[in-house]
């Protein structure tokens, strides 16, 4: 009884002390302090001494952001990546005052994380750089450039971050934005797997098994283990899709489609995504349409039966299988062209957060395809788009400098 009673009033002090801790640190960022402001944010998007709420955390990363401190604008950046806690209504444009003071327009929420990431990156935040470096990778509010975001990743790994030397490594394995070198690739890898990331030391542990590199150093802990890790992962996907769990023989096909831990097989790569399609695996239908639409994989083009495993997966929900079907009917590729079909499609995918399928509803409705030619709708299905898709939003901004319509920002 007595040991209950202390363990309580030790967890009545800690408490207390917790709320003093938040009291302190909200009076210090109501201050104008910039660091609390940053802490008030990360407490309220973690759910720390305070109720879980990412627009509060918003409101307080961007306080700290304007001032200039760069890890805020980093966190704020991350935050309208991610789409958390922006607060945006159908007829008004994202409430970032100074993001769209300096660019001299409305953004989307891709825009307003580059501008943040720019700002902190340009600081020398390591993290940041990585971040902006996505960003140029993924055509994420900027225009795709692969030597730009290799170069942020560059200057990010330099300085000890994990993720700008993951990248890196990634960059001189797949040779984008650099010449493909695989030994480079094992030195950066090798830097962000002895600082614990997992995904690092799986890649390094591929090219390992590839070559004797200098950076693998095979006789070392680390990467025996990194090795053994890796060949028990797939044994283990292997035996359970052997097993026939769908979801495992989806996922070693994608193994083999893309040569991750294991060298690229196309034959492989159709027996398996076909295994979890006959099982009903969406995703496995939804490739295995793409392997017949493109004559890919080792098969014939082979349109009917494109249309039939893409119909099977959206039927499901798929909303990638639903774009990609609304385009086959708005195309003729392997149907009957049927424009109507086309639209509700689209308008499917488009309920379950796909970005392509607005835009394309967009273009339809601007170019008159199966409807009358209706720009005011077209700016509709745009701005949806808009939000993660850099063509969507200059479609916007092109319809709407010619007019002002409903939908404009």
């Amino acid at each position: 009884m007595k040991k209950t009673a202390l363990l309580l009033a030790l967890s009545l002090v800690i408490s207390a002390c917790a709320q003093d801790e938040t009291a302190e640190i909200r009076m210090a960022a109501k201050r104008d302090d910039a660091a609390a402001q940053n802490d008030l944010g990360l407490m309220y998007a973690k759910g720390e001494g305070v109720p879980q709420d990412d627009a509060q955390a918003v409101v307080w990363f961007t306080k700290a952001a304007e001032q200039g401190y760069a890890e805020a604008q980093n966190n704020l950046g991350r935050m309208y990546s991610a789409g958390r806690g922006i607060v945006r209504d159908e007829s008004e444009a994202l409430d970032n005052a100074l993001a769209n003071k300096v660019l001299g327009h409305d953004l989307g929420n891709d825009d307003v994380a580059v501008f943040w990431f720019q700002k902190a990156a340009e600081q020398g935040h390591a993290d940041a750089q990585c971040n902006l470096g996505v960003m140029y990778e993924n055509a994420k509010g900027v225009e795709r450039n692969l030597t730009q975001a290799v170069d942020w990743y560059r200057k990010s790994a330099e300085q000890g971050s994990v993720c700008g030397q993951f990248h890196l490594g990634y960059a001189y394995d797949d040779g984008f934005g650099v010449p493909q070198h695989r030994a480079e690739a094992a030195v950066w890898y090798r830097k962000a797997a002895a600082q614990g990331d997992d995904d690092a030391r799986e890649k390094l542990a591929v090219l390992c098994k590839e070559k004797n590199y200098p950076a693998c150093n095979t006789d070392d802990s680390m990467m025996a283990q990194a090795i053994a890790a890796q060949e028990k992962a797939l044994s283990e996907l292997r035996a359970a899709a052997e097993q026939g769990d769908a979801a495992a023989q989806f996922e070693l096909g994608a193994a083999y489609d893309n040569g991750e831990d294991i060298a690229e097989d196309d034959a492989q790569t159709i027996v398996w995504y076909r295994k979890a399609a006959e099982q009903g695996n969406a995703d496995a239908q939804f490739y295995l349409g793409r392997k017949y639409f493109w004559g890919a994989g080792g098969l014939f083009r082979d349109w009917a039966q494109a249309v039939a495993w893409t119909r099977k997966s959206a039927a499901q929900g798929h909303s990638a299988a639903q774009t990609e079907l609304g385009q086959m009917y708005e195309q003729g590729d392997g149907v009957t062209q049927n424009y109507a079909q086309a639209m509700d499609w689209y308008r499917k995918a488009t309920e379950q957060g796909d970005i392509l399928a607005p835009y394309l509803l967009g273009r339809m409705y601007e170019e008159g395809r199966g409807v009358a030619k209706d720009k005011a709708m077209a700016v509709t299905w745009y701005r949806k788009a808009a939000v993660g898709l850099r063509d969507g939003k200059y479609k916007l901004d092109e319809l709407c400098a010619e007019k002002s319509y409903p939908d404009c920002p």
